[in-house]
This record gives structure tokens, C-alpha cells and sequence, in this order.
């Protein structure tokens, strides 16, 4: 096996060196994308291991490890032969965030995103997301005027919430607002679950009307009592 000339501006087959400058364009980009050990000099010569060396070798990188960026929050997502089971967790999660979320920083800028929701959940709610804008017809303006502390009083955006809870299962069989798996998610974090579990328990007897009145309501209610763990999809 021939070793690796040092003649700049040329290209290295093993066993040979190929003068490509000479050879027609089209036999050379042919020769380029064939040749198994084509290599270009500048850039290897820092990299390759010569078979004079027996001292040099390489040693397989390590597996990337996926770092999950909810795991401190919920729980640890581990391989599983079944998509149901992920699915469910993803859901689930989504769920607890759904309507308040908890923000690492005691003071929260309005309309900025938690850190802790990654782009694989936001990926996840996109479509119940979508089609909750399509159903309700809201103005994207009055999505991000709710993050921003502001509470536009239109049919589109109250129906908006509602829609929501409804196709993320909040929504009991007679229609009410049921917050079980929100609850759940807030009993692993201390901090926050007195003040949770009371703007809750205070905004369930407060709001009234219609289904979208009452989501509206709620989660206007629920916003003034705890600002730090409120967030709106």
C-alpha cells in the first residue's frame, strides 16, 4: 500500500498519484465521486494516520447522548418500543403546560417563551395549535396581546382558549373545565403549588357564561392572581 505524497495542488489515490489538473472536466468530477480514498493534501495531512506509524490510531467517537431538556421539570425520556407510550408522555406534558407554565426567572418578560418548552413540544401542539386558529378564526395580534399582559375582549380569542382545552382533554364530560393532570405536573414543583392550586381553586368560581365566556374568563382571572406561572399557547 503506497503512502501519502506531499505534493500540494494534486489528488491521492492510495497506491498512486492522479494529476486531475490533466484529465478532462468531466473524467475528473467522475474520479472525484468514485474513488473511495480520494482526498484532497492541505486538508488531511494534519488528520491521516500513516501505516509507517503504528502508534497513531482512531478510535470511534462516542455516541451522542440526548439531553432532553424537560427533565428536570417532568421526567426522564427513555427508549421504548412503543410510540403510543411516548406520545401519551409528550400529551401529557403539554397538558400541564397548557395553561400556566412554570419560568426558572422570578420575574418573567411578557410573551417570552420558557426555556423549558422545547421546540419538540411547541412541534407537538403546532397542529392542535393550527387548527384551533382555523376553527375560531383568532387574530394571531390578540395571541401575542394576551402574552403581552393585554386582554382583547373578541369572540374569536375566548373561543380561542376554549378550543384548547378542549382538544387537550381539559374539558370534563359535562363540558367544564377539569385540571387534574395540571395539578399533577405542579405537585413536583413546591415553589409554585400553594399559589397554583389557590388561583385555580379561586378562578373555577369566579368565571361563568359560555364555554368560550368561561375560558376566557378563567384564564383572565387566573393571570392576575399568579403572572409568573401563566402562559398562553
Amino acid at each position: 500500500m503506497g503512502e501519502i505524497s506531499p505534493l500540494m495542488g494534486r489528488s491521492v489515490v492510495v497506491g498512486r498519484v492522479v494529476d486531475v489538473q490533466s484529465r478532462p472536466r468531466a473524467r475528473r468530477q467522475h474520479q472525484l465521486y468514485n474513488i473511495n480514498c480520494h482526498c484532497t493534501i492541505p486538508h488531511v495531512l494534519s488528520n491521516v494516520s500513516r501505516p509507517s506509524d503504528p502508534t497513531r490510531h482512531t478510535s470511534p467517537l462516542p455516541r451522542p447522548v440526548e439531553i432532553n431538556p424537560t427533565t428536570n421539570f417532568v421526567s426522564t425520556r427513555v427508549r421504548t418500543s412503543s410510540r403510543h407510550q411516548t406520545r401519551i408522555m409528550n400529551y401529557s406534558v403539554l397538558l400541564s403546560l397548557l395553561i400556566v407554565c412554570w419560568i426558572w426567572l422570578p420575574i418573567v418578560r411578557c410573551g417570552t417563551r420558557p426555556s423549558f418548552v422545547s421546540d419538540e413540544m411547541i412541534a407537538t401542539a403546532a397542529s392542535v395549535v393550527n387548527a384551533c386558529q382555523t376553527q375560531t378564526g383568532v387574530a394571531t395580534v390578540d395571541i401575542e396581546a394576551v402574552r403581552n399582559g393585554q386582554w382583547p375582549e373578541t369572540r374569536q380569542l375566548k373561543c380561542y382558549m376554549y378550543c384548547l382545552w378542549e382538544q387537550f382533554g381539559l374539558v370534563d364530560d359535562k363540558r367544564e373545565l377539569s385540571l387534574n393532570g395540571m395539578l399533577t405536573f405542579f405537585q413536583r414543583i413546591p415553589a409554585y403549588r400553594a399559589e397554583v392550586q389557590k388561583a385555580i381553586s379561586e378562578c373555577k368560581g369566579i368565571a361563568k357564561g359560555d364555554n368560550c365566556e368561561y375560558a376566557y374568563r378563567f384564564n383572565k382571572c387566573y393571570a392576575e392572581l399568579s403572572p409568573r406561572t401563566y402562559y398562553l399557547f
